[in-house]
């Protein structure tokens, strides 16, 4: 798009500035709304201030006065003006400040409209310039701020060299406002993407600790350095604060954040990460989005599939998704005494199966530390709350199996011991659902180690 374009439409012939309701009953209205501005200028990430006179020449009583700011056709801001008398009326509507689109002109749309439903539209142009900062600055997740300069060739492109003992770190920017009197702009992450008027640290990785660039473009919000490693750096250094990762499948991931992470006392869940002999971890499940929540005082990362939106996958009628549990005291991850399940609700109580690929959905439970012996009963759900379940063999999602060590209740669906087991303490059992055939049975194998 060379420009911000804005289509008017023609609703008179040429040279009419209003456009009314073609009521002609006597008790329609004919509004008149005029401007001394025919031509404004503004930043984005600013606002616009505007007067409009509303008069009525049918004399019929006036309503409102809307004024709309467009881009591309697009409504991106708007207010309306309860128009009790004929005068003038003012107002100021914010400019946003988007990525990508390039300076151009937009359009402010002054509707006035009577009691009798009438209009009257007037358009009036807006010169909209991306602001030039002279720098910006970048706000390090642990306190420090860094003064950015623009590119000599580019104003939007940003850089400055920080000290940092870290491959890893975190943060986000910051510019001045855009005008006197305007607010600051912040450009962080919001769980999925680089956004404006957002403080969310975003995460960066370099290729060598301490003198490293740290660059950030104000039109496209790209940003760097994102180096990707053989072995790629996460770091976790906030309590319960959930990071939404895109991990692939057979990648080498190193966790840094809390000191325990790098010793036997952290867990680290087996259905998604295997321990290399580098201190790495290999990711073994299908690769995607999966959220990431450290949780210090329990020594684990509680790990779900989600959507690109960050929402928790579900189970999907053609077997895709993810398959989570809901149950009794007696399970969970890592020990069921430490996060007790007690058939609560939620990402932060139900354990999502690893999504293993082929529509396979896999967990891995040993007695004594995820699976109480004496209180195992539990049920698959297709989500992380109550609704879709695997329930009775006359349901649409039920499960057939035929190990020896649990059994589906035919009437509900729950997992129990089977007839005649017995659990012992340091026993791992590794269950899987295949729902590569459907729901309508999926199949449940359980093997144990």
């Amino acid at each position: 798009m060379k420009s911000i374009k804005y289509i008017f439409s023609l609703l008179m012939a040429a040279g009419m500035l209003t456009a009314c309701s073609d009521d002609d009953s006597p008790s329609a209205g004919s509004p008149v709304v005029t401007s001394a501005t025919e031509q404004l200028e503004a930043l984005m990430g600013d606002s616009i201030s505007f007067t409009a006179n509303c008069s009525n020449q049918a004399g019929v009583s006036l309503s409102t006065l809307k004024a709309e700011l467009y881009y591309d056709g697009e409504r991106v801001s708007e207010q309306t003006i309860r128009t009790k008398t004929e005068g003038d009326y003012s107002g100021r509507l914010s400019v946003p400040y988007f990525p990508v689109i390039p300076n151009g002109t937009a359009e402010l749309r002054l509707t006035l409209q009577d009691v009798s439903m009438a209009t009257a539209v007037k358009s009036i142009p807006v010169s909209v310039r991306r602001p030039e900062f002279a720098h910006i600055s970048f706000v390090s997740a642990d306190g420090n701020t860094y003064t950015m300069t623009p590119d000599a060739d580019d104003p939007y492109q940003f850089s400055a060299h920080i000290s940092t003992p870290l491959t890893v770190f975190r943060g986000y920017f910051r510019a001045d406002a855009a005008s006197p009197g305007g607010q600051p702009l912040t450009f962080g992450w919001d769980g999925t993407a680089v956004a404006i008027n957002n403080t969310g640290n975003i995460s960066f990785n370099a290729e060598d600790a301490n003198n490293v660039t740290v660059t950030f473009n104000t039109r496209y919000f790209t940003y760097g350095p994102q180096y990707v490693p053989s072995i790629a750096l996460l770091l976790f250094d906030t309590d319960g604060e959930a990071q939404l990762l895109d991990m692939v499948q057979g990648r080498s991931y190193r966790f840094e954040g809390n000191d325990a992470m790098t010793t036997d006392e952290w867990y680290y869940d087996p259905d998604y990460l295997t321990p290399n002999a580098d201190g790495s971890f290999t990711f073994n499940v299908i690769s995607g989005r999966y959220s990431f929540m450290p949780d210090f005082g329990n020594k684990y990362f509680r790990i779900h599939p989600v959507a690109a939106d960050g929402s928790p996958l579900t189970a999907q009628l053609d077997g895709s998704g993810c398959i989570w549990i809901i149950g009794s005291a007696g399970i969970n991850k890592p020990t069921w005494q430490a996060v007790n399940h007690g058939w609560w609700t939620g990402v932060e109580n139900d354990l999502a199966l690893a999504p293993i690929g082929n529509k396979k959905y896999q967990v891995t439970l040993t007695v004594g530390k995820q699976l109480n012996a004496a209180d195992v009963d539990f049920k698959f759900f297709g989500q992380p709350n109550w609704g879709v379940e695997f329930g009775s063999t006359t349901s649409n999602f039920y499960l057939t199996t035929d190990n020896p060590y649990f059994q589906v209740g035919a009437a509900d669906g729950n997992i129990k011991p089977a007839e005649g087991a017995t659990l012992t303490d340091g026993e791992t059992y590794v269950f899987t659902i295949d729902c590569s055939a459907g729901f309508k049975p999926a199949t449940l194998t359980v093997v144990k180690k």
